[in-house]
């Protein structure tokens, strides 16, 4: 029996599940948890393992429960003083009020955990199984420098595409039509949706149909098409007697054998009999065949009796061996996707192993087997008791058997403190794998449980509203999941329009759900709906006729939930035609968009520069904006000369360069700002142009890929751009006060003050013969027999998942929310019509939900305020900025009024006569020419395996190459020696690894709005006043383009990622010059902090690519800067440490990256 969570008192041990309805505060409670476990229980703050399941999520939790941290100190300090807080309701304030006889031990544990929150253990699952698996690696099984990737496509695509070679070429040929309709891009979807489930069981086919088999029912099939097709044409002309409804004595029901019908009939036949293709098309597709057949006929015969002619029993025995040999086919597609199925279990890993790869879902069938080693008593197991005393899991719903094995195993047996925080009925991404049942086992498990009702989020009366679709008896279709009614404890969020309250919840339904329409309601009409009603609402807003809370109604109030990328697109095109603002944030590919093919086409000119056709093409894309009529016949025209040399130019940067050097040159040349900005939605077409230039200099970058290799990866993924991939995630429009436009799966967790979720009335099977269902004792099974018990089970958990995506729907709204329900195409089994009881006015008689007629689909335009800037079908009226250029932090300093120089490359040598018989460090020769050699020097020693020795011999050789004077070896070979053995900040050279550092690492950032303006504004806010100070006397421009730059060096040490730089300025004479606020001094004023945080930035997007559960905080070390000539053995003069602080970075990479 469930009871509801009291998060002050409940007891800390043992296996608990917390159960949340939407809305609740699941994170609140989390927060608070884990303030108890490190105040009542000791642990620190490293020994609390937290996992959610995307990176977004786990910055979220460390951002609230630090929050939390913080508020709870400030609350007991409060307390302490005799100051009770205001707010009663809060759990800091209580919990406080409730420790106030250890208030003094508790504020101290909670500062310490404050201190050292950085080193907290909140992970993504794939992050946590990385970790363990990299910390036991003899026990995981997985090799340290193992390449992991989230693109599950990547492992699979070869294995899977020499399959099919290979059965392809040994097939007879008549079978390769069949195989094509299994083709390696269908296999590999079919097998990623088997890889997505690690516990699925794939049953073999019950009917195992070989190429013999197939083919000999299609040779049956022939025979009976060739009798047919035969006993057509030997007796014509007494068919169409026999078929002539106009005759008198015609004796079928003329309703089913009309004039027309007939007519069609006969065309259908007659146009099939003139190919060689045996096929006949079946009923589903096709009536016009099955109305000759000899049994259609009798059922539609009539007094006067029915009509005979064996061509009528041909044409059935022709109709029914082609369904015969369907299912036939239907058998071979299955058998040779089990037989695949089989090749992969047999030659995946292996492939993995060879080209050293790893899956995320790999890293956690790792994690699995470690754990279970030794019946749960293994390595991994006892490092995990030994690591954590609790564990909080989140979103504990989208987790799958392993994930449960893996902490029920680790934690559930061990009576520590194991909370599971989820919600099955948000239970909506079977799709990449997450496995409802695998939390339904764990609320059979032995443990406490609880809820949460208490919802926070919507309106008391919306709350009571969405209560009422969800009360009926099996509600979620499932027995297992129940629903708890939740209970409002929000404040009033009411919507008034034209001085009435609107209902919390409005149905539409079409006008007579039984009659047909004249318009048919598809997504097309409901997505014009939605818009127009949107439009009419916010057109009411602007003419004081409608307001939330008394505030106007805002389009950024407003969010459209949908199912697919295609209903997205049709709302977002409605909604433009009311001009009315929206922005799409969804999992869309940046590749499936226009401007990938338009960069394709330009790239392909670029590589083919004497190609008329493919320069032909590039001018046509909106970058150059030509029209078909000019460019006919350019090729007779001098212009056409300019333009061949213009891309052989490009040609001629792309090879030398790379691809982004010249875009970055042709975006200049062809004004691309002034060309594209002004056109309708061209801010998303040049982010989309800049995303683009990101990966393809990151994939340029990553594989040494040449041109061509860049435009043949370009093609496969504009061919694959369904895939989902993290990186190619269409970047947001800017965000503008717009509606939303989102899939309801990436709506979890967010909330709207109004809502639309139209789209909930249709139901969509995609069972596409493989079915998904759990069997009896809950095991996962994958079944492609096209059997009949296999069908029922999976379209019941299809219709399942379907009425847990309708809740998430109904539940985002804090206000209002639209939906739609009446009989359109396939609806009968969709969530609304089972919630609604086939659509029973009844249901909610008594209730704030409210019934009307569908909205009017006619355009109402949205005309906003001219006091307000309007953001539809915007045109670009900024000023232009410059064109995109590569720049360089010495540029940037260069270009400012403060004029600085960087001391190690523009001093020049100083002309002061050297102290006599003194070659020590400080008399080093100074200048850019010194500075080189010093960097060399220190680019050619090998931190893991360097002596006394070889340094002297690598400086020797550098001062020689250099013209230096030969009598600085010493000194320098010391200098050096010091440096590499420095114990600076907690970190050495002389322990780095030789595959944990690298010299001279070159990064390139795209920039947007990098302005001194927008710098200075941010360092005022986050970094110490004289950074701050110093900054504000930089000036220069936006910076539209790339910054280009190399460290000196990067290197991994303890976990954390270091950034150092080699400076051989001369600060003075004496050691005393180089103490640490005379390098503060110099850092100032040669602006070497901006270099820094501009590197720091660059370093931060390339680990947030790279690492699984990536933590600025976690993996950042911060920046060395060595002014070498002050370095010693014994002090520790010369060595600058500068952490920057987190949220500064996160401010300053939006300046560096698109919106």
């Amino acid at each position: 029996m469930r009871e509801r969570l009291d998060v002050l008192t409940a007891p800390l041990r043992g296996a608990n599940l917390i159960e949340a309805n939407a809305g609740t505060g699941k994170t609140y409670n989390i927060t608070a948890l884990y303030a108890r476990m490190l105040v009542e229980l000791d642990f620190t703050i490293e020994s609390i393992l937290v996992v959610t399941y995307t990176n977004a999520a786990v910055s979220d939790l460390k951002g609230k429960i630090h929050t939390r941290l913080c508020s709870l100190r400030d609350a007991m300090i409060a307390v302490q003083s005799g100051n009770k807080p205001a707010d009663d309701k809060d759990f800091s304030v209580n919990y406080a009020i409730q420790r106030q006889s250890t208030l003094e031990k508790d504020i101290k544990t909670i500062k310490g955990a404050i201190r050292d929150f950085d080193q907290s253990s909140i992970f993504t699952i794939h992050g946590f199984c990385q970790r363990m698996l990299k910390e036991n690696a003899f026990s995981g099984g997985i090799p340290y420098d193992v390449h992991l990737t989230g693109d599950s496509k990547e492992l699979i695509k070869k294995p899977i595409q020499d399959f099919w070679r290979k059965n392809a070429y040994k097939s007879n040929k008549a079978v390769i039509p069949y195989l094509l309709k299994d083709s390696p891009d269908e296999l590999i979807k079919f097998y990623r949706g088997i890889q997505s489930n690690l516990s699925i069981e794939v049953l073999k086919p019950v009917d195992f149909v070989t190429e013999t088999e197939l083919l000999e029912y299609e040779a049956n099939l022939r025979v009976s098409f060739e009798k047919v097709k035969n006993a057509f044409y030997s007796d014509m002309e007494e068919i169409f007697r026999l078929m002539d409804t106009t005759r008198p004595d015609f004796p079928l029901k003329k309703t089913s054998y009309r004039v027309d019908y007939v007519a069609q009939s006969f065309h259908e036949m007659t146009t099939l009999f003139t190919d060689d293709n045996p096929h006949c098309p079946l009923e589903a597709d096709n009536k016009k065949i099955h109305r000759f057949t000899q049994t259609a006929i009798n059922e539609k015969a009539t007094a006067k009796g029915t009509i005979e002619h064996p061509f009528f029993s041909l044409v059935e025995n022709w109709y029914n061996n082609e369904e015969r040999f369907q299912e036939v086919a239907k058998d071979f597609s299955a058998t040779f996707r089990y037989r695949l199925y089989e090749y992969m279990q047999e030659v995946l890993e292996q492939h993995k192993l060879k080209n050293n790869m790893q899956s995320y879902d790999d890293l956690i069938a790792r994690m699995r087997n470690a754990v279970r080693e030794n019946e749960g008593q293994g390595v991994m197991t006892s490092s995990l008791n030994k690591k954590y005393k609790a564990a909080l899991i989140d979103e504990f719903q989208d987790t799958d058997p392993y994930q449960y094995d893996i902490f029920h195993t680790a934690f559930g047996k061990q009576n520590k403190p194991f909370f599971m925080i989820g919600d099955p009925k948000q239970a909506i991404y079977s799709f990449r794998g997450a496995d409802v049942f695998a939390y339904l086992k764990a609320a059979t498990a032995d443990g406490k449980q609880y809820t949460l009702l208490d919802n926070y989020r919507s309106d008391p009366q919306l709350v009571e509203a969405i209560n009422r679709f969800f009360m009926m008896d099996k509600a979620f279709i499932l027995k297992q999941i129940e629903y708890s009614p939740s209970e409002g404890a929000s404040l009033e969020m009411k919507l008034v329009i034209d001085g009435k309250t609107e209902p919390p919840v409005t149905l539409w339904e079409s006008e007579d759900k039984g009659a047909k329409k004249e318009e048919p309601i598809n997504a097309d009409y409901v997505a014009r709906v939605t818009a127009n009603h949107i439009s009419s609402l916010l057109n009411k807003s602007e003419s004081g006729n409608a307001n939330l809370n008394g505030k106007r109604v805002k389009p950024s109030d407003i969010a459209v939930l949908c199912r697919s990328k295609t209903q997205m697109i049709k709302v977002k095109n409605a909604l433009a035609d009311c001009n009315v603002p929206a922005v799409v944030s969804g999992s869309e590919n940046v590749f499936a968009s226009h401007e990938a093919i338009e960069l394709a086409n330009i790239l392909s000119a670029v590589i083919s520069p004497f190609n008329q056709k493919a320069i032909k093409t590039a001018l046509a894309t909106p970058l150059f904006g030509y029209t078909a009529d000019q460019i006919n016949g350019l090729t007779e025209t001098d212009e056409w000369d300019d333009i061949t040399e213009e891309f052989r130019g490009y040609s001629d940067i792309i090879n030398m360069k790379g691809f982004a050097p010249m875009f970055v040159h042709l975006a200049s040349k062809r004004k691309l700002y002034q060309t594209i900005a002004g056109i309708q939605n061209g801010e998303r077409k040049l982010t989309n142009y800049i995303h683009i230039t990101e990966l393809a200099q990151r994939h340029e970058a990553d594989k040494k890929a040449a041109p061509m290799d860049i435009l043949n990866w370009l093609k496969e993924a504009i061919n694959n751009s369904e895939d989902r991939v993290e990186e190619a995630e269409l970047k947001m429009d800017s965000d503008e006060n717009a509606v939303t436009i989102i899939t309801i799966h990436k709506s979890k967790g967010l909330e709207y003050n109004i809502v639309y979720s139209p789209f909930l009335m249709f139901y969509n099977n995609k069972s596409d013969g493989i079915y998904k269902y759990h069997d009896e004792d809950n095991n996962y099974m994958l079944d492609m027999s096209n059997s009949e018990p296999a069908k029922v089970a999976s379209d019941i958990e299809q219709r399942a998942e379907d009425i847990r995506i309708a809740y998430v729907a109904l539940t985002r709204a804090t206000s209002v929310c639209y939906t739609a329900w009446g009989n359109a195409t396939g609806n009968k089994n969709s969530s609304i019509c089972y919630l609604t009881n086939n659509y029973s006015p009844d249901s909610f008689a008594g209730s704030d939900v409210y019934i009307k007629k569908f909205p009017t689909p006619d355009i109402q335009m949205y005309v906003a305020s001219l006091e307000r800037p309007k953001t539809a079908n915007k045109t670009f009226d900024k000023t232009v900025p410059s064109p995109w250029q590569i720049n360089s932090f010495s540029r940037l300093i260069h270009s400012s009024s403060a004029g600085v120089k960087d001391t190690d490359q523009y001093t020049k040598p100083d002309q002061t006569k050297l102290r006599v018989n003194k070659f020590d460090i400080f008399a080093f020769p100074k200048g850019a020419k010194a500075g080189t050699c010093l960097h060399e020097c220190m680019e050619d020693t090998f931190f893991e395996n360097y002596t006394k020795e070889s340094l002297l011999k690598t400086v020797a050789h550098k001062l020689d190459l250099f013209s230096f004077d030969e009598d600085f070896v010493p000194a320098v070979a010391d200098n050096l020696l010091s440096i590499i053995e420095k114990d600076m900040y907690g970190v050495k050279l002389s322990e780095l690894e030789a595959d944990k550092y690298i010299h001279e690492m070159e990064f390139q950032i795209s920039t947007a709005n990098f302005t001194s303006d927008a710098v200075s504004e941010i360092f005022s806010k986050h970094v110490e006043a004289d950074f701050a100070a110093a900054a504000s006397t930089l000036n220069f421009n936006a910076l539209e383009g790339f910054i280009n730059g190399f460290a000196d060096l990067i290197f991994e040490q303890n976990g954390k990622y270091y950034i150092l730089d080699w400076k051989s300025n001369h600060l003075g004479m004496e050691i005393e010059d180089y103490t640490k606020d005379r390098m503060h001094t110099e850092m100032l004023s040669s602006h070497y902090y901006m270099q820094l945080y501009i590197y720091t930035i660059a370093l931060h997007i390339h680990l947030s690519n790279f690492i699984v559960d990536y933590d600025y905080d976690t993996h950042m070390g911060g920046g060395l800067y060595i002014f070498m000539r002050g370095v010693n053995h014994a002090g520790t003069e010369g060595i600058y440490f500068h952490k920057p602080k987190k949220e500064i970075i996160l401010e300053l990479a939006k300046l560096v990256k698109k919106p």
